[in-house]
């Protein structure tokens, strides 16, 4: 009788417990997920911006080719003048 009184006394406390642990498990796995996706969106950033310096560096080299260009119709020009 005394072990049934004990477990009825103290049966919130362990059920708290319990649900505690549940709580922080489920926080736990939380948070390595959100790490995991972190790194995958880390790793499409680095994707995407590469992609860019690509693309900014084929317009720098148009740019470049275009000042030549521009550079040189103004050199006939003076010269016939």
């Amino acid at each position: 009788m005394g072990e049934i009184k004990l477990i009825s006394e103290h049966l919130p406390t362990l059920l708290s417990i319990l649900g505690l642990v549940a709580w922080l498990i489920r926080l736990e796995a939380k948070v390595l997920y959100s790490e995991k996706d972190i790194v995958k969106i880390q790793a499409s950033h680095e994707k995407n911006i590469a992609s860019l310096w690509e693309k900014l560096e084929s317009i720098q080299t148009t740019l470049n080719q275009l000042l030549v260009s521009v550079g040189e119709l103004k050199g006939r020009l003076e010269k016939e003048k």
